[in-house]
């Protein structure tokens, strides 16, 4: 919260809006303790600065009243907390003073003020903008009838002319004095017995080649002061009269040596106005980056803006840091000492602090990273001597000197996919590359077409205005995508800059190559190794990863040198400086080893936490996952081609992960990849004359997992079993080997045949896998497909065959989702679920389901109720879950809404928290159902608030299938309310394909029945 003083008085909250206050009387008290933020002001002077001399009887009643109502405003306006605080014999505005603008006023005045003693006048008027730039009017404006507010208005406006006297004196000072004569000439008319502002309108008169008005200003002052007061000028302003009669007032004229810029400033604005003042209050600020970043450019727009001296020294020609000293002084101007003698560095910089003693000016030091030890020294020395100087410099490491402020310059900001367009084409990224391109290809404009393909280019490019900049200067030739396919090879396609710039910008391959050729032969090394990560990594993943000495000591080396960036304990590497390390790389035949390292380390890190995904603890381990996906899937792209073995390992380790949180990336199609060389010589069995059931997925995705009640393969999905009219579809359709387990019979079609098709491989494959590794990466393969029958029942029959306890239990559901079922007795089956707590839940599970799916339902309850039991223990959150749907089927078959209801919310709730969306909307569409069925009268709006939710999260997160599931439901609604919608509803479910979804297929039913009832059939 900010309060104004300034002003009317107001309070405004964190987002700049004002709120209301109260009467005049809550207002003053506001005004009172704001000007004292902080500090506990006492009840009698609270009663004096707001009553006087006539207070009311019961005076401390009164100001109680008063507090209350201005505790009560303060809430109202910004929520929570309590601002106006009791503290012994009086009362406390708890707030920071600097959210008081009057209290900062006076920071930044007095700050002005001390600059302008220094002689550092353009650090003094940034700090006196700031502080005028804070006033709204006059100070209490709206309370000038209290007590207190006349002394203290008189205060403050004082304060306020002082400020912009103090102002005119720096502008003078750095020769802005055509400026500074209208703002002195209305002071001046305002308050004519001012005699400073008078001698400062005198001296800027004068400056301006005006000397005959400013005699004419004395004189009218001077008669002023006599008529008015009786008395004779200050000394101030006879001396600016003498100075004007001797000639020795000469106009400043500031020395300005900077480049000026060939094309305009993108990008940089918010960067710029905190640079700015920044310079004004620190003495050395370095900007630091990776190389094309635009630090050259933001520090000349930063000089520009700078009031006073500023000189821009260039230092990337220079081959030696000894040559620093002389290129400053060649750049101030000064005599080359080298033309009378042989200077050493030592005379040199003698020279520069000669020069710079008494001067105040901005050193601007560009490209300091290859002479960093010499700049740092050199700029140690100077600002020790030369109270005056200022200096920015620009670097891609630190110069590492005391006192020094560091401005790290970011890549470009992108605003995200779903933004408003406004948004998109407003973020510094788009508009640099639109304002390039619009150069070389007139009337260039990014429009709704165009953005999603301007933004992928720069994200592509890391946000590099250099890089950006190259690429846009490309659309001379190239359409957008060309350019986006060519990026591929960004180093070539971005080799054709500006033949006029220093060498090392012309293309974005000499950029880095600078950088690059700065890092010593160990920094170099370890750039390389580490371009393997795809995501980043912290130092541990490095350490394992890079087998490198000292190598926390190299990664905060790379980190100072702007080739890393850190950031949650995190290093990145830029895509375009990843991508040159890399090149670099596998020229020295390093990439290999260091592949199969990083591969070996994410597929061991995915095997041990994939039992965790398991367990109470299953969110920190997702999350842990979720923050590896990218190296993850480098790695899986790797192995995939090098090391088949290491691939199916890893698809395993990840089947689970990527089930719960429908992140598999690229894994469905690199397991399809996979397995030619898992069972190249497998050819689809005489036995499979019929399929096995078509898998399921999010249309367009291939990551959404699909189930319910009707599906054989959905075992303890959270839909299975949802509906309370559910029933059999058919004999063709079977449940999986848990449920056949509980129902005490061999699965049917399969006989004796487990031990001959017991095989991952079969003669002639290349590789040979455990035969739960094999089940999964089938299952993984198989989501999206309906062709794999084959390798579906032989990785069944594989697992069947094991003597052991498995050790991934949940692949028999991923394997049921794919169609596939173990074949052999169910009672011999058990043997492969373990004895752990998870397993013999899942079993209890499965029993429930096939007693459930038989119709024996109250058989089935603590079969639920058992799993849901041991799954609270273990903490599994998508099994408790998938429990609590189970028990909601059965409590809605007796006919209950209440009982249901309960658990599906519950279930929603666990969902949420475990961030299953997709799921979350299938379970909103249960709810949905269930508020309207059942015996108990229908809540429609309940339903359609559930039912709209749920189309929301579908849409939102892909989920096709539950997406239809949704409009059924709302055309079920509308089918009383509204005919024509609900028509309309249920063709827009009959136009989404099924692509053997059998939820979309059972939705596409649903629609056809409410269509039947509409007399459409």
């Amino acid at each position: 919260m900010e309060f104004g003083i300034l002003g009317p008085i107001e309070a405004r909250r964190a987002d700049g809006g004002p709120f209301p206050i109260g009467g005049p009387q809550v207002r003053a008290l506001l005004a009172v303790l704001a000007l004292d933020a902080g500090r506990v002001v006492g009840r009698e002077r609270l009663i004096d600065d707001l009553y006087g001399s006539e207070p009311p009887g019961d005076v401390g009643h009164a100001l109680q009243s008063q507090v209350s109502r201005l505790r009560r405003a303060l809430r109202t306006g910004v929520g929570d907390g309590e601002f106006v605080e009791s503290a012994g014999a009086g009362y406390r505005l708890a707030v920071d003073p600097e959210s008081v603008d009057a209290l900062r006023f006076a920071r930044l005045a007095e700050q002005g003020r001390k600059a302008l003693r220094d002689r550092d006048s353009g650090a003094a008027m940034t700090l006196l903008d700031e502080a005028l730039g804070l006033w709204r009017g006059p100070a209490l404006a709206d309370v000038r009838d209290a007590p207190f507010a006349e002394s203290q208005g008189a205060r403050l406006d004082e304060a306020r002319l002082a400020a912009e006297e103090d102002r005119a004196e720096a502008a003078l000072a750095v020769g802005d004095s055509q400026a500074v004569v209208a703002t002195l000439s209305e002071l001046v008319a305002a308050h004519p017995l001012r005699e400073r502002a008078r001698a400062l309108l005198m001296r800027a008169l004068y400056a301006a080649g005006r000397q005959a008005e400013a005699l004419e200003s004395f004189e009218a002052g001077r008669r002023l002061l006599a008529d008015e007061l009786g008395a004779d000028p200050s000394a101030e302003l006879m001396d600016a009269h003498l100075a004007i009669l001797r000639a020795d007032e000469v106009a400043a004229v500031p020395n300005r040596r900077l480049p000026t810029p060939l094309t305009s400033f993108v990008g940089r604005e918010d960067e710029l106005a905190r640079l700015v003042p920044l310079i004004a209050q620190a003495r050395l600020v370095t900007l630091i980056g990776p190389g094309g970043t635009g630090k050259t450019r933001l520090a000349l727009a930063a000089g520009s803006r700078v009031r006073g001296d500023v000189c821009f020294v260039e230092l990337a020609p220079l081959v030696d840091g000894v040559q620093a000293a002389q290129a400053i002084a060649s750049a101030l101007g000064c005599r080359d000492l080298s033309a009378h003698a042989a200077p050493g560095p030592r005379d040199v910089e003698s020279q520069l602090v000669a020069v710079l003693a008494d001067r105040p000016l901005l050193l601007i030091l560009d490209n300091c990273e290859h002479v960093v030890l010499d700049i740092a020294r050199l700029a140690h020395r100077l600002l020790v001597a030369c109270p005056g100087l200022r200096i920015l410099a620009t670097s891609r490491e630190a110069l590492r000197v005391t006192g020094e402020s560091l401005f790290p310059v970011p890549q470009l900001p992108m605003a995200p996919s779903d933004s408003p367009l406004a948004d998109q084409l407003a973020a510094p990224a788009v508009r640099l590359f639109a304002d390039r391109a619009a150069a070389v290809r007139p009337g260039f404009l990014p429009d709704a077409g165009t953005i999603a393909l301007v933004a992928r280019i720069c994200r592509r490019l890391d946000g590099l205005p250099l890089a950006i900049e190259l690429a846009a200067a490309r659309l001379r030739t190239l359409d957008l995508p060309e350019i986006d396919a060519r990026l591929t090879d960004r180093f070539r396609l971005l080799a054709r800059g500006d033949r006029t710039a220093e060498p090392r910008h012309q293309t974005l391959q000499a950029v880095v190559a600078w950088s690059w050729e700065l890092l010593e032969p160990a920094e170099q090394r370890l750039a390389q190794r580490f371009s393997v990560f795809a995501g980043g990594a912290t130092a541990e993943q490095a350490r394992r990863v890079c087998d490198i000495d000292d190598i926390d000591d190299l990664l905060a080396d790379l980190t100072d040198k702007s080739l890393l960036d850190i950031a949650a304990g995190r290093y990145r590497m830029l895509e375009t400086i990843r991508e040159f390390a890399r090149t670099r790389a596998i020229e020295s035949g390093d990439h290999e080893k260091t592949q199969r390292a990083h591969a070996e380390y994410f597929t061991d890190t995915a095997e041990t936490t994939d039992p965790l995904l398991r367990t109470a603890t299953q969110l920190q381990h997702l999350a842990r996952l979720t923050t590896d996906h990218d190296d993850l899937q480098a790695a899986l792209h790797w192995s995939t081609t090098a090391d088949p073995a290491l691939a199916a390992r890893l698809i395993a380790a990840q089947a689970w992960y990527w089930w719960l949180t429908g992140h598999s990336g690229d894994g469905p199609a690199l397991a399809n990849r996979l397995l030619p060389e898992l069972n190249s010589a497998a050819r689809r069995p005489a036995s499979a004359t019929r399929p096995l059931g078509r898998p399921v997925r999010r249309d367009g995705v291939g990551d959404r997992r699909d189930a319910d009640l009707h599906e054989p393969t959905a075992l303890v999905t959270p839909t299975a079993a949802h509906r309370s009219d559910a029933r059999p579809l058919g004999e063709e359709r079977r449940v999986p080997f848990v449920a056949e387990t509980a129902a005490g019979h061999d699965a049917p079609g399969v006989g004796s045949s487990v031990a001959a098709a017991a095989r991952t491989s079969r003669p002639g494959s290349r590789v040979a896998v455990d035969p739960e590794q094999y089940a999964l990466v089938v299952a993984v393969a198989a989501r999206g497909r309906d062709d794999l029958a084959a390798e579906v029942e032989r990785a069944a029959a594989g697992v069947a065959a094991q003597e052991h306890p498995m050790r991934q239990p949940h692949l028999i559901f991923l394997l049921a989702l794919a169609g596939g079922m173990l074949p052999g007795k169910p009672a011999e089956l058990r043997r492969l679920f373990g004895a752990d707590d998870w397993s013999q839940a899942f079993l209890r599970l499965g029993d429930g389901m096939a007693l459930f799916m038989s119709g024996r339902v109250d058989e089935s309850e603590p079969e639920f109720a058992a799993a849901l039991a041991r799954f609270r223990r273990i903490g599994d959150r998508w099994a408790i879950a998938a429990s609590l749907d189970k028990l909601a089927a059965v409590a809605e078959r007796h006919g209950d809404r209440a009982a249901p209801l309960a658990l599906i919310d519950e279930a929603i709730a666990v969902n949420t928290e475990l961030g299953w969306a997709a799921d979350t909307a299938d379970l909103l569409t249960r709810r949905g159902d269930i508020y309207l069925g059942g015996a108990a009268e229908p809540d429609a709006e309940a339903a359609r608030a559930d039912y709209e939710r749920a189309a929301e999260l579908s849409r939102t997160h892909g989920a096709i299938d539950m997406y239809a599931a949704a409009l059924r439901g709302l055309g079920d609604i509308a089918r009383a309310e509204d005919p024509a919608a609900a028509r309309s509803l249920y063709r827009s479910v009959l136009e989404i394909p099924a692509g053997g979804s059998i939820a979309i297929t059972e939705a596409h039913e649903r629609a056809r029945e409410g269509l039947a009832l509409l007399g459409d059939a």
